[in-house]
């Protein structure tokens, strides 16, 4: 016998009511679970996962049973572990209760990616801290976009400064050299302070140009390498007779990407700059070296220092930030009142960064 189907409403499973606390907090915990667009999860109050839910395991890579236990601190980079930023964040929610940062952020398989994390404290009823909630966003995709656009922007200040390079070199200064030789020929037949002061002025314009075309464009670069091109700038620095500089160079047979190489003259070059505007500064000691798998940049002055956090951060900072973050890599100030200032940049020696190690 053939039965048709009901056209009945099965009832519905009723969501518990308000006072049914247990059955909430169950629905909530399961919620929370199953949200895959974010990854959130708890920590002691040391920082160690004590539970993970399927958004941590989508964006991290680490299933529950293979991380909780763990301590957060790997989610980080060596950088940032080094410089102890996990530790500031905790510290940071356990003062404030809340506490948030983006920066590039490890995944299981080495990865990097673009997080947003919001670490907020969870207190007792005494007002103790028992542990941390720790909400992250993947935000990748949004930040290669910016880098995009920045990228674009860069490219089109170097082609800019290029062309004015060119245009200095190419066409100004052999109008000046023409003029140069004109003035001595007349010369040979009429002898002139006023000429002979004139071509003072002609070589000084065409050496004055001549340096302005370098600093544009740094065709020494690819002629002759990231090293001279650095030594070169700070010849012409010493010649100010301003400062003192230092340079030390420990790359070995290390090949760098040509646009890391341009990023690490422009951010040595804009610090620099920054150094003998504002520090006051009598020594300048820069190093170039290969930390294990990062590229490091130092540069150091004994000038008067400042506040990272109160000073205004000009378009010669966020350069130096902008390019680091670029090329994957991170750039940290240390300075205080008097005491100089450390600019330190570390680039990873990944395949896109370093083309070869011979």
């Amino acid at each position: 016998m053939k039965t048709e189907p009901s056209n009945e409403k099965q009832p519905e499973t009723p969501l518990p009511s308000p006072t049914d606390i247990p059955a909430i907090d169950n629905i909530y915990h399961q919620m929370i679970e199953e949200i895959e667009d974010y990854a959130i999860f708890l920590l002691d109050i040391n920082g160690t996962v004590i539970n993970w839910n399927k958004g941590a395991e989508k964006i991290k890579g680490y299933k529950k049973e293979e991380i909780i236990g763990r301590d957060f601190r790997l989610f980080y980079t060596k950088e940032d572990q080094l410089n102890k930023l996990p530790d500031e964040i905790l510290k940071e929610a356990a003062e404030k209760g809340r506490a948030s940062h983006e920066g590039w952020r490890v995944r299981k398989n080495g990865s990097l990616f673009w997080g947003n994390v919001v670490v907020t404290a969870i207190h007792e009823i005494n007002n103790g801290i028992k542990g941390f909630t720790k909400v992250t966003r993947d935000l990748t995709e949004k930040k290669e976009m910016e880098n995009n656009v920045i990228t674009g922007i860069v490219d089109i200040q170097e082609k800019e400064r290029k062309f004015i390079s060119d245009e200095l070199h190419d066409n100004i200064s052999q109008k000046l050299a023409a003029s140069k030789l004109f003035l001595e020929l007349a010369m040979d037949e009429c002898q002139s302070k006023y000429l002979q002061q004139g071509r003072q002025n002609l070589i000084q314009a065409v050496d004055e140009i001549r340096n302005i075309s370098y600093r544009l464009s740094p065709s020494i670069i690819t002629n002759l390498g990231l090293s001279e091109a650095i030594s070169a700038l700070l010849d012409n620095i010493n010649q100010l007779n301003k400062v003192r500089t230092e340079f030390h160079y420990e790359l070995g047979e290390l090949e760098i990407n040509p646009v890391v190489q341009l990023a690490l003259f422009r951010i040595i070059q804009e610090q620099v700059n920054n150094i003998l505007k504002h520090a006051a500064a009598t020594h300048v000691k820069i190093e170039l070296l290969e930390q294990g798998k990062l590229l490091r940049l130092l540069i150091s002055d004994n000038g008067i220092g400042f506040d990272f956090n109160t000073v205004k951060k000009g378009l010669g900072l966020q350069n130096i930030l902008y390019r680091a973050e670029l090329c994957k890599g991170s750039a940290l100030f240390t300075s205080s009142a008097g005491k100089g200032c450390l600019l330190r940049v570390d680039i990873p020696l990944s395949a896109d960064n370093a083309m070869n190690v011979a």
